[in-house]
């Protein structure tokens, strides 16, 4: 007995690319699946944190401080360029695999290379907004999830997240709406944003799929089989 998907929601970040760049194979024809992923061009930004960087400050959103691992060879250099802590993360990841914060000279800075990104340490509250925008129409909406415990204590994957009212932290919305909007991405986002020093949100990073925390969101699913319904209905209004 054969099988057909209706719909094709990738979810993990390595997946992400290829399929992007074949989703409109996928996608052709009544009776194929409908793909659930971004462009190929803003699927690649988002794959790579360091272009990631690049592109959102280009366009003017906020994030940390920033630069290559390559443009420091120690921990001390980093320390005194960034003036306080940094974080080093693998500019190709996914979650909080090889992410580091880097406080004193003495810590470990093995690796760090120009695979590597370095970012400011936002010290603030962290949040991981879950967002959904329609190719069809660009609508955008935003579920803002405070992480209230970390794997690593003060970094790393949420452990436990609070999911906030839509009146609560308005300015992480905005910002996660932007960043979306900027980096030409649809369909479900997963971003990290955290607070800097002076309480000013800032964006982390930016991930082009369903995050690990969406089941707090399930309004975001909807949406997905809400644009597909749509879509179905066109093809084949009978």
């Amino acid at each position: 007995m054969q099988t057909r998907a209706d719909v094709v929601i990738p979810t993990v970040s390595e997946e992400l690319v290829r399929i992007a760049g074949i989703a409109h194979l996928l996608g052709e024809g009544e009776r194929e699946p409908a793909v659930v992923v971004s462009p190929p061009a803003a699927t690649t930004l988002c794959e790579d944190k360091l272009f990631t960087m690049w592109a959102l400050d280009a366009a003017g959103v906020a994030v940390p401080k920033f630069t290559g691992g390559a443009e420091h060879a120690t921990a001390q250099s980093a320390l005194d360029a960034f003036n306080g802590p940094v974080i080093v993360k693998p500019r190709v990841s996914r979650g909080g695999r090889g992410v580091r914060l880097i406080e004193d000279a003495r810590d470990d800075w093995g690796g760090v290379d120009a695979r590597s990104l370095i970012q400011a340490f936002a010290p603030g509250i962290e949040y991981a907004p879950q967002v959904y925008r329609s190719p069809r129409t660009g609508e955008t909406s935003v579920v803002v999830l405070e992480k209230t415990v970390m794997k690593e204590g003060r970094i790393g994957n949420a452990v436990e997240t609070t999911r906030l009212a839509a009146h609560e932290a308005v300015d992480v919305a905005w910002l996660a709406e932007s960043a979306v909007t900027r980096l030409g991405l649809v369909g479900p986002v997963d971003l990290d944003i955290r607070r800097d020093e002076r309480g000013v949100p800032v964006v982390l990073e930016v991930n082009a799929r369903f995050g690990a925390n969406s089941e707090h969101a399930p309004e975001l699913l909807a949406s997905v089989l809400a644009d597909w319904a749509s879509l179905v209905e066109q093809l084949d209004p009978a």
